[in-house]
This record gives structure tokens, sequence and C-alpha cells, in this order.
């Protein structure tokens, strides 16, 4: 029952990383970003290769920083000019932006399923009420609690944060 309850949490923790943006987004521009899991998709597959290539961990602060500047260049580029239309131009284009980065991943990496082992450091399992839990889950939920934490520390106690608040 325990077992269960922490693979929820993870998934959740999973759910909660990729929805957050998009609410952040949604809140303070209210853009409906339909790119929003094409973008996610195409951080994964990033990340994934520099992982193949390097390392787990370069992989995964290569696709932090590779989908940063393809955020700026998307906000820049293409969300602040709309910022002015109709909100179904918006649609639009972001549903656009998000056949694009498919077709653009489909001809890069295929549509064949893709894995990786975790690393090493989170490989093992741990036993939690005399079943054995994989590690990485563990750290999935870490993770998801600290951006958790973190966002919610941001927003309350920064000036950045009050101001966010205020304007949306």
């Amino acid at each position: 029952m325990l077992i269960q309850l922490l693979n929820g949490v993870a998934y959740g923790g999973l759910l909660y990383l990729l929805a957050v943006g998009l609410v952040l987004i949604f809140g303070l521009r209210e853009i409906v970003n339909f790119a929003h899991g094409a973008l996610f998709m195409l951080g994964s597959y990033i990340g994934f290769s520099i992982a193949a290539a390097f390392n787990f961990w370069l992989g995964l602060a290569g696709s932090l920083v590779a989908m940063t500047v393809i955020g700026i260049f998307l906000d820049a580029a293409v969300l602040r000019p709309l910022r002015k239309h109709d909100h179904m131009v918006t649609v639009l284009v972001t549903f656009g932006i998000l056949l694009v980065l498919e077709a653009f991943a489909t001809a890069v990496w295929g549509k064949s399923f893709r894995s990786m082992s975790a690393p090493e450091l989170l490989s093992g399992t741990v036993q939690i009420a005399g079943d054995p839990f994989p590690v990485y889950r563990l750290f999935v939920i870490a993770v998801s609690l600290c951006v958790a934490a973190a966002l919610t520390a941001w927003l309350r106690y920064s000036r950045v944060g009050l101001y966010v608040r205020a304007s949306s």
C-alpha cells in the first residue's frame, strides 16, 4: 500500500514539474501554450542525446541550458509580438510550433522508443516497509518538492514574486 502511494507521489511529481510551467505562463501572461508538451519533449530528447554522448548529469544540465535558451528565444521572437493580438492567434501559433517541434523530433530522433538506464547514483533500490522502491523515484519526489518549495518561496518572499502575484 505504501509503495503504491509513493509511486503515485512520484508520478504526481512528474506531472507537477510538467504542469507548473504551463500554469505560470497562463496565469502570468494569459498565453495558452499548446507547444508546452512539445517543448518538454524536445528538452527530453536533448538531454537524452547529451547523456548518451557524455553522462546523465551533463545531459540533465545541458537540457536545462538548451531549453532556457529556446524559451527565451520563443518568448522574444514569437510570444511577445503576439501580446496585442487575440488569444486565438496565440493558440494557433503555439499549435503550429507544436507541429513543427514534433516533425523536427521525428526527423532527428525517429519514431522508435528510446530509454536510458538510471545513472549509478540513482540505480539502486531501498527497502520501504519491507518492499523495494527505486531510488530514482525518490529522486523525482525530492526534485519535485524542492521545485515546489523554491517556487513558493520565490513567489511569496521575493520582490519579483510580489510583482508577479500583484500582476496576476
